[in-house]
């Protein structure tokens, strides 16, 4: 039999009802009622004075059924690991990290010049530098047919390609001994294999030679030696400059009405 204080009993056949329930409520204290005595209970929060009971310690003692701890009371408010990640995530926005903005974690776009340090090595995609001049040390660029672009044949460098030039760089009367021949404008400050034409108004034998030759070059040796035979006449030779861009040349007399133009060079 169930006691309770100011001498209200209850049997053990007896129900508890709301309503005689409801008289109790206040600073009344209840004991010895089993579970299974109560029945058609209605009780308002604002009628609980106090529960007795054992406390929740763990989470593991939460009343099964009672539902996903909302993010707002330290939950994320979903019961499977995966929609708990996206729930604390924010969203699932494709193609985004989370990362710090300085005040909060977020989700977003990775800023390729703010986010990212270091350089990515060949290896890993990346071209090794971080020069744009050394950006293809070790990196073949081709285009989307998988072939070497078209480049301007001005912009290569270490690459010897033919120029075409057709600059007069000698309007005048021929040397008759060994004399410099500047063609620095045209082939710059550099070793070319240049291609000359030479035009003489008379009959004239020429001979060019690297400068700084230190062998003797004759008049009847073969390559670099060109006679234009007859008046106004012209002939084509071939000479590689010296490290400055110069060559040396002379005739076998003065001859004046002489022109050398720079027809093609490589380098």
């Amino acid at each position: 039999m169930a006691t309770i204080v100011r001498g209200i009993t209850f049997g053990a056949t007896d129900q508890v009802t709301a309503a005689k329930l409801h008289q109790l409520v206040g600073s009344a204290t209840i004991s010895g009622i089993l579970t299974a005595e109560i029945s058609d209970l209605q009780i308002t929060d604002g009628k609980i004075a106090s529960v007795s009971g054992a406390k929740l310690v763990t989470l593991a003692t939460t009343p099964a059924g009672a539902g996903a701890l909302p993010i707002a009371n330290g939950g994320t408010g979903v019961a499977t690991a995966q929609l708990a990640l996206n729930a604390l995530a924010g969203a699932v926005t494709a193609n985004r990290l989370l990362k710090g903005n300085g005040t909060n974690i977020v989700l977003a776009q990775a800023d390729l010049t703010t986010d990212v340090t270091g350089t990515l090595p060949v290896g890993n995609g990346g071209t090794g530098a971080t020069a744009a001049a050394n950006a293809a040390s070790g990196v073949v660029v081709l285009n989307a047919s998988s072939q070497l672009p078209a480049v301007s044949g001005a912009l290569l460098t270490g690459i010897s390609v033919w120029h075409h030039s057709g600059t007069v760089v000698f309007n005048g009367t021929t040397p008759s001994s060994f004399t410099d021949l500047d063609l620095s404008a045209v082939v710059g400050a550099n070793y070319a294999l240049v291609y000359l034409r030479v035009f003489a108004a008379s009959d004239t034998q020429v001979v060019f030679r690297t400068n700084g030759e230190a062998q003797t070059v004759n008049y009847n040796a073969n390559g670099g030696v060109t006679y234009c035979h007859g008046n106004n006449t012209a002939a084509y030779l071939i000479v590689e400059t010296d490290s400055a861009g110069i060559v040396e040349w002379c005739a076998n007399a003065g001859v004046a009405g002489y022109t050398v133009t720079v027809a093609g060079y490589i380098k």
